[in-house]
């Protein structure tokens, strides 16, 4: 996301479409991780290369499903 953000070559319409397109795939993969099994919580919210993520709405929901899931009763 980072990359595309910053790629010349690509108009600023170009850009933002990409970085939604990257987003929105990284996300569809955090899921898939979810649903296999993945549950650290603590990596997701520190990691830098999910900086860029964690902006999106998508994600924050994503940490507090996973969170909820994960708390004891």
């Amino acid at each position: 996301m980072p990359l595309a953000e910053k790629d010349d070559k690509l108009s600023e319409a170009q850009r933002k479409e990409r970085v939604q397109q990257y987003g929105e795939r990284a996300l569809k993969r955090l899921r898939q991780a979810v649903q296999n099994g993945f549950k650290d919580v603590q990596h997701l919210k520190t990691d830098p290369d999910l900086a860029p993520l964690r902006s999106r709405t998508d994600f924050q929901e994503l940490v507090a499903e996973l969170e909820k899931k994960l708390r004891p009763d």
